[in-house]
């Protein structure tokens, strides 16, 4: 009984997090803000499907234990993407690249 509530709720949280990837950033953002509330939802939907069965409420919880420790890594441990750089940040980057750029010619003429 415990094995199938187990097989369940991997079965059940894989799809979670398939389907979960299958949406747009800013939706994840929203829902990885607010996991409990999603957590307690998948939860109620699988014990609500498992026709409150005992499989169901252990199933259940499964669930809603991999669900809070995927969307704990997925809020806090995901790469966060890197700010743009601004206009005189790109300025400041072009004119060191040129000054590199005359530096290496000045140094290729002195040798010969």
């Amino acid at each position: 009984m415990i094995s199938t509530a187990l097989f369940l709720a991997v079965l059940v949280t894989a799809g979670f997090v398939i389907l979960f990837y299958k949406l747009p950033v800013s939706i994840r953002r929203f829902l990885s803000g607010w996991y409990i509330l999603l957590d307690v939802i998948i939860c109620w939907i699988v014990f609500t499907t498992m026709g409150f069965a005992l499989i169901g409420l252990m199933a259940a919880g499964f669930i809603s234990l991999f669900v809070s420790i995927y969307l704990y890594f997925y809020k806090y441990h995901s790469p966060k993407p890197k700010p743009k750089k601004t206009f005189r940040e790109q300025i400041i980057v072009c004119s060191a690249y040129i000054y590199n750029q005359i530096k290496r010619r000045d140094k290729h003429e002195e040798r010969y």
